[in-house]
């Protein structure tokens, strides 16, 4: 994984670029790839103030690509804004991104903020482009919108889910562990060697990977129908719920 750059905003706008989503010919260059956080208690800030975003990113190798992002609060307009002409992946997190404020303002509690990313294609803000929009509630930090359906190639397009799963080229399974305000931590990469130590369809219901994820514990099974399970505590920020998540897996891609 290489090294992110020293300027804290660097690290932010390579976040954009991890939504795998290609349009009407593009390459895959750019988006989000978890549910994301920001800071709390951001209702009232003055010009010059610090806001700062939780992210997870990871650029597709050899892409050069541009990202932009906003800061919208309600009844004000935008208040921080960035730009970087220039990304190369490939990148990782999640990474805490520090942004400086424009303009004040000062918003009731629970008030919801927009932040908004632009992913190009190309450098120099060229080429095809993606949006996205995420409202986080300022008093909590919490995101309540946004991120579903994700484009960044998970399996499990719910936006509830508290763990998702990958399907890497070679086969393979990723699981990331997703807290209750959104932040993803990437848990374990099941191997095909891994996945078939389990026989296609067990007697029983096989536990093939597990690890403690923010929640507890994160596990993936082979099914006695063949189909896989990913079981991981908690729903969105409820925690007295079980997710749990039936697919057929993955297949190589040559």
């Amino acid at each position: 994984m290489r090294q992110h750059k020293s300027v804290v905003i660097s690290l932010f706008v390579l976040v954009v670029a991890l939504f795998s989503t290609s349009l009407a010919g593009a390459t895959e260059f750019g988006g989000l790839s978890l549910p994301y956080s920001a800071q709390a208690n951001t209702c009232t800030r003055a010009v010059g103030d610090q806001l700062s975003v939780n992210v997870v990113d990871n650029i597709t190798y050899g892409v050069n690509a541009s990202e932009g992002f906003t800061v919208s609060v309600p009844g004000v307009g935008i208040v921080a804004s960035y730009a970087d002409d220039v990304v190369a992946g490939p990148a990782g997190g999640p990474n805490i991104v520090t942004v400086n404020i424009g303009v004040a303002y000062s918003v009731p509690a629970n008030t919801l903020i927009t932040v908004a990313f632009t992913s190009y294609e190309r450098q120099n803000f060229q080429g095809n482009s993606i949006t996205f929009n995420m409202e986080y509630n300022c008093t909590t930090g919490a995101a309540v919108s946004g991120g579903a359906p994700f484009r960044d190639a998970r399996v499990n397009q719910q936006q509830f889910a508290s763990a998702a799963i990958y399907c890497l080229s070679n086969g393979w399974l990723e699981v990331w562990a997703i807290d209750a305000l959104g932040n993803g931590t990437q848990l374990f990469t099941s191997t095909l060697r891994e996945i078939n130590r389990v026989p296609l369809n067990p007697t029983v219901n096989t536990v093939i990977e597990q690890a403690q994820g923010a929640r507890g514990t994160i596990q993936l099974y082979r099914l006695t129908s063949g189909e896989f399970q990913l079981v991981s505590p908690g729903q969105a920020s409820d925690n007295s719920k079980v997710y749990n998540f039936i697919f057929p897996g993955c297949i190589a891609r040559r």
